[in-house]
């Protein structure tokens, strides 16, 4: 098999690369802002290419590259290009930075909430994607997972003991 048809790029292509492409396709980055774009390319394949992204207890080390929801959430919330840039930017320079992320899937804090509180948030999401009410209330009702996943990943990065080097490695 080819070394370029690997797990790794397909998840690179499907959350960094198309997301990256329907940012530029929908305007929501344009202009002197473009370039920001290709940050986050760059970030999100460091982020990919990383022996320590994920740990052996259930963690993405650095922002996990959801680029395909930030996407979403730029799309449904229309902000102004300033505001938009300023959330790639810092999301993009989170990837550097090695707090821990809860893998919903892999860990066993919260997997219930975490796969259940998932399920609602993508069909609060298909419904606003498939019948496109951009009021108020779906969309807050739709941040709160969101909201929630980033608090509860703060929170155990604080609060859980990390596992040491030997231990973390590609899962």
């Amino acid at each position: 098999m080819s070394p370029f048809c690997n797990a790794a790029n397909n998840q690179y292509l499907n959350y960094t690369f198309v997301p990256v492409c329907f940012i530029y396709v929908q305007g929501l980055l344009d202009g002197p802002w473009l370039g920001l774009l290709g940050f986050v390319l760059v970030a999100s394949a460091y982020g990919f290419c990383s022996a320590a992204a994920k740990t052996s207890d259930g963690y993405f080390t650095g922002f996990p590259s959801y680029w395909n929801v930030v996407a979403l959430y730029l799309y449904l919330l229309s902000p102004p290009q300033w505001a938009s840039a300023t959330v790639v930017v810092v999301l993009a320079l989170m990837t550097f930075w090695p707090v821990r992320y809860l893998y919903p899937t892999r860990n066993p804090r919260a997997r219930a909430i975490s796969i259940g509180g998932g399920v609602v948030w993508g069909a609060v999401c298909l419904w606003l994607l498939v019948w496109p009410d951009r009021s108020a209330p779906w969309v807050a009702v739709s941040l709160l997972y969101p909201a929630w996943y980033m608090g509860f990943s703060f929170y155990l990065h604080c609060t859980t003991p990390k596992a040491t080097a030997g231990r973390d490695a590609r899962v």
